[in-house]
């Protein structure tokens, strides 16, 4: 998905990146995502975890994502 959306990207700005452009985008929106997942899921770990839980804290990170935007479009 990130991949497609960098190439929807560059179709954008009618320009072509280097394979090392691509991967160091790539590489910085995937340090984002685990950077927000783990905290989401260390907040949110229940008191038996001694670390992160990466499901709830990718739900979580989602779910405050999508909230965000609706309320941001109005809807609520």
């Amino acid at each position: 998905m990130a991949v497609s959306g960098l190439e929807m990207r560059q179709n954008a700005e009618y320009a072509r990146w280097s394979t090392d452009r691509v991967d160091k985008a790539l590489r910085g929106i995937m340090q984002r995502l685990h950077r927000l997942v783990a905290e989401e899921g260390q907040a949110n770990a229940g008191p038996d975890r001694a670390g992160p839980d990466y499901r709830r804290g990718a739900n979580l990170a989602a779910y405050r994502r999508l909230a965000r935007a609706t309320v941001e479009a109005g809807a609520v």
